[in-house]
């Protein structure tokens, strides 16, 4: 076929090129309510396979293989084709694969020149044929590796193990646990790994490896969407998680509330005796538990927006809690932020479940609906149930005053629902901090119509709530501190006996502490030794 003055074959058709010319001329010419695309498109070949290997009804009559469908529609099981589709959903499928194509792939040592061709090793050549790229086929055999635990190896993979690539971006908490979690299982391979505290030039090892297991911390700045666009795997914890989990998976998130909520639901869980397990930011790094996680156990998996940016997995139960702007610094801004969000359902199925609610206890009791749990079971785990440090935490009674530590509180709305929860008795508030480009206009009227009198601001943010206080016709006395024993202090002079201090920063803590676990160690620390 000739496209202005080129000569195309067949694979013209699946281009991005074709796709936007051939959208265009069926609007003009065919009919302009016609939108031609591909469903496929964003999707790469690792993303395609993960959504088919739960297709089941389709896993015995699908085919891809050129020399086969010669042959009535077989897989030949000696081409690139059959080599490659074979390997791409091993990951998903294992054994299962050896009924679908008559025979063991992975095990055939006739097909070594092949997979060389397909990992394009020097003096090789990728395969004249629709398989996907040496990167895709690297982070296949990963997960491969990493779903036997490094034992009994098919043939290929054993021999060829050693040509994955993998670089760890961000040595972090969960950086830490992945780097471990593969070397265990390769004990051979070197792994990379890159951060900034270790170097400032950190992005320049992407362009060494192949596959990226990136921390949830580091957001894609150019350089990392310029490795992705370059066909770099991008990858995490989360999702090698969720790709290996024998069990299934209950995931969690919201702006607020999701720690919580994750909390209720496992202690529920735990309450009915089912085998049952919490992880994320609350519970173990996902990763070391694997090897503990049986096809009847249930994981609970407390998700944040980093975690959920690149997963292409949902969970089997889906909670969320409630969506605000948040993160801001990190998402390129609220639709981004949003959309991270969906991901906790996005490859849901009708077999899956979604649930939203703002209340976690409500959240909970719609889990537990699912399993059937009786109900006085549900009320004897909830009644149990000890709030999390630095949520509405009280601290206790000094000095007349009573203190409540909610250093979790890094949105305005949060810090609203702390007012609300505790009323007219709070007489002093402490807020402020990091300011990552939150709108404090909706927290300026509650603190305004409030009994508050005292508000303690740290920087950044403390001018932007008291900005959004005044506007709103607040009469409450402002004071500035830049540390927390200049504010406890203030909070003992100013808050009269049975009234509240509550800490409710509204804001993110990195300004000032490492994070709100400290801001709120050192909230308890002063005020206890006042």
């Amino acid at each position: 076929m000739i496209i202005k003055i080129l000569c195309v074959n067949h694979q013209y058709s699946k281009s991005l090129e074709f796709e936007e010319n051939f959208r265009g001329y069926s609007k003009k010419y065919l009919s302009a309510g016609t939108n031609y695309y591909s469903f496929l498109r964003d999707l790469n070949e690792l993303q395609i396979a993960r959504l088919f290997s739960r297709l089941e009804k389709y896993h015995q009559i699908f085919k891809s293989c050129n020399v086969g469908s010669k042959k009535g529609g077989i897989w030949c099981g000696q081409c690139s084709k059959c080599l490659f589709a074979y390997l791409i959903l091993y990951p998903f499928l294992g054994d299962k694969l050896k009924e679908i194509f008559g025979k063991d792939l992975l095990n055939d040592e006739n097909l070594a020149s092949i997979m060389e061709e397909l990992l394009q090793l020097p003096g090789k050549f990728k395969p004249f044929e629709c398989v996907g790229t040496k990167e895709e086929i690297e982070y296949a055999m990963l997960l491969g590796v990493l779903k036997t635990e490094g034992k009994n190896l098919p043939k290929l993979l054993e021999k060829y193990q050693s040509k994955i690539t993998i670089l760890i971006l961000g040595i972090g908490r969960e950086g830490k646990s992945a780097l471990e979690f593969l070397k265990k299982n390769l004990p051979d391979l070197e792994i990379g790994t890159a951060d900034q505290k270790i170097s400032k030039n950190y992005l320049d090892k992407l362009e060494d490896c192949d596959v990226i297991i990136k921390s949830p911390g580091i957001p894609y700045l150019p350089e990392v969407k310029k490795a992705k666009e370059n066909g770099k795997i991008i990858s995490s914890s989360t999702q090698i998680f969720f790709d290996l989990c024998k069990g299934k998976i209950i995931g969690v998130t919201g702006t607020k509330g999701k720690s919580t909520t994750a909390s209720l639901i496992f202690e529920v869980l735990k309450a009915a005796g089912f085998n049952v397990f919490l992880v994320g930011n609350i519970g173990q790094p996902a990763l070391e538990l694997l090897g503990k996680i049986s096809e009847n156990s249930w994981v609970v998996y407390e998700l944040s927006s980093f975690q959920l940016t690149d997963l292409s997995r949902s969970p089997h139960i889906a909670v969320i809690t409630n969506i605000y702007p948040e993160h801001l610094d990190w998402h390129d801004n609220f639709e981004d932020y949003k959309k991270a969000k969906e991901n906790i359902f996005k490859y849901q199925t009708k077999d899956d479940f979604l649930i939203k609610d703002k209340d976690g206890v409500s959240a909970a009791k719609a889990v537990a609906q699912i399993f059937k749990i009786p109900e006085e079971i549900i009320e004897k785990a909830i009644k149990n149930f000890k709030p999390l440090p630095h949520r509405l935490e009280y601290i206790g009674e000094f000095k007349g005053i009573k203190f409540y530590n909610d250093s979790l509180s890094t949105i305005p709305q949060a810090t609203i629902y702390a007012l609300d929860k505790l009323g007219d008795d709070i007489q002093t508030l402490i807020a402020g901090g990091f300011d990552r480009g939150i709108d404090y206009e909706v927290l300026g009227p509650a603190i305004a119509k409030s009994g508050i009198k005292s508000l303690i601001l740290f920087p950044e943010t403390g001018e932007k709530i008291w900005q959004a206080v005044e506007k709103a016709g607040g009469q409450q006395e402002k004071f500035n501190v830049n540390s927390m024993e200049e504010a406890v202090k203030l909070a003992f002079e100013k808050t009269s006996k049975g009234k509240i201090c509550l800490l409710s920063p509204a804001a993110a803590s990195f300004n000032m502490f490492k994070d709100y676990a400290d801001r709120g160690d050192q909230f308890k620390k002063f005020v206890l030794s006042y």
